[in-house]
């Protein structure tokens, strides 16, 4: 074998470089699955639909457990928020005003993992691709912390508007650390203040307890609807947290 050849051969065989996805707006970033020994398709199946009851949980709180499911495994995963303007995709039949999934990065392409849908969404997407599943729009444009017209909709749990100071959209979306639970959690970071116009300092560097274990609770399956300690035992176990 030619020299050039074999040396070719030897790179060609060399893993490629892992690709972080950064959210510079939260100093941080999503680390490459890859680089961990993971694939988005592979970590989509393993994602508990057991103790999550997909058909009564709320999505901002089966994105929670996700990711701290995939952290568990060395995946820093972040979430994807969606915000619908009008009744389009799979919100036309539902009173939806947002939707949350988690996101992880491969290769420096982020893949979302929402498991929520069997049927539907079976296995992991790129975003255009799960755009055009649940709002019905490939294109939907990132919100800022320029649209301060748009963000105080969080608060209100209203969807929000076509038109906005920075032109018409058809939807809007937010990409966060796995920390940030809800969309008013996503706001008060995003706007340095509250409903009330009150100023605050609120950033999600890591998963808070209380906030795991109230998503746990609304979202563990019901079965033969265990009782209250009961429910608290699973998630316990669930989430790793001492009795």
């Amino acid at each position: 074998m030619r020299p050039w050849l074999a040396t070719l051969l030897f790179v060609l065989s060399l893993p490629l470089a892992a690709q972080d996805f950064p959210l510079p707006d939260y100093h941080t970033a999503l680390n490459d699955v890859e680089s961990v020994g993971r694939r988005p398709h592979l970590l989509f199946r393993i994602l508990d639909r057991e103790t999550v009851n997909l058909y009564e949980s709320i999505c901002s709180n089966r994105a929670h457990l996700w990711t701290h499911q995939l952290k568990k495994r060395n995946v820093i995963a972040g979430k994807i928020f969606v915000f619908y303007t009008d009744r389009t995709g799979m919100a036309r039949d539902e009173d939806w005003w947002y939707h949350v999934a988690p996101v992880v990065n491969s290769r420096g392409q982020l893949y979302v993992l929402d498991a929520g849908f069997p049927g539907i969404i079976d296995s992991a997407l790129r975003p255009e691709r799960w755009f055009r599943k649940i709002v019905n729009h490939r294109n939907c444009r990132e919100l800022t912390t320029a649209d301060a017209d748009l963000i105080p909709h969080m608060f209100t749990m209203s969807r929000m508007p076509k038109q906005s100071l920075a032109g018409v959209s058809d939807c809007y979306y937010r990409i966060t650390p796995a920390a940030y639970w809800t969309p008013r959690t996503v706001a008060l970071n995003m706007l340095g203040r509250d409903e009330t116009g009150t100023p605050v300092d609120f950033e999600r560097t890591d998963f808070v307890p209380d906030e795991l274990m109230s998503a746990c609770l609304e979202s563990v399956s019901r079965g033969l609807e265990p009782g209250p300690e009961s429910r608290r035992r699973v998630c316990q176990r669930f989430l790793g947290i001492a009795p």
